[in-house]
């Protein structure tokens, strides 16, 4: 099992709502925390299974 470790994360009062429903509806109750987790490892999975794979875009600031 993996350690977790705290972090703060900033949203709007209206994705604090969403999370927090759809936390409700994918866990049974809120879990805005389990909810992150839970995205980032089914984009990753999705990431590695998907038979279109888009080349990373770089990102720049512009400078």
């Amino acid at each position: 099992m993996s350690n977790t470790k705290k972090v703060t994360i900033s949203l709007t009062s209206e994705q604090q709502e969403k999370a927090r429903s759809l936390s409700k509806d994918l866990f049974g109750k809120e879990n805005i925390s389990g909810l992150v987790g839970f995205l980032i490892e089914r984009w990753e999975k999705e990431q590695k299974t998907s038979t279109n794979v888009k080349p990373k875009q770089s990102r720049s600031n512009g400078a």
